[in-house]
């Protein structure tokens, strides 16, 4: 393989791989291995990059950001990797006030509302509103007349809205939530 196959690789294992930095070289050892390949030459991109790549990527999967204390959000925006003026960050909160149905209604709307206009959606503790997403977060589009659509849920209710090509989520979750 060339040098730049094997960059290419690289970045995918630790874009899709990467979440445990105590592990990380021990996947990629194993990966570039099974391949009979080797990873001395191959350059490790940091994980600014590899979020800037992926949020670049409109064939990418849908991002899960790892943090500790919520420091990934501000992170984001003071990387300048997302901006203020094209990015809705939607909060969660455990209160039970706080995940009534009209609740859960109207932070769906809010991602129906970005998914259309093309506008990164940013979740932080909305663990209530994932399996409305479930299609959307795992990619399961259709597409019609050369425009794509996701099917968003509620209890028994679901409904086909279109996506805009440019759309992206950013799912932010606790390190020990996410290993737990």
């Amino acid at each position: 393989g060339s040098l730049g196959t094997e960059d290419v690789l690289m970045d995918a294992v630790l874009r899709n791989f990467g979440g445990i930095p105590e592990e990380r070289e021990t996947v990629i050892r194993y990966f570039f291995q099974s391949l009979g390949m080797k990873t001395s030459r191959t350059e490790r991109h940091s994980t600014v990059q590899l979020i800037r790549q992926n949020l670049g990527d409109m064939d990418a999967r849908h991002l899960m950001v790892l943090t500790e204390n919520n420091a990934a959000l501000g992170l984001l925006f003071d990387y300048e990797i997302l901006s203020h003026g094209d990015t809705q960050v939607i909060f969660g909160s455990k209160f039970e006030l706080d995940q009534t149905d009209l609740q859960i209604c109207m932070d769906i709307q809010k991602v129906k509302l970005c998914m259309a206009e093309g506008i990164t959606v940013v979740l932080v503790h909305c663990d209530s509103l994932y399996e409305s997403l479930y299609d959307l977060l795992n990619q399961h589009y259709c597409e019609y007349g050369g425009q794509r659509y996701v099917r968003l849920a509620f209890g028994t209710h679901s409904k086909l809205c279109p996506i805009h090509n440019a759309f992206r989520v950013v799912v932010i979750v606790e390190k020990d939530d996410a290993y737990n």
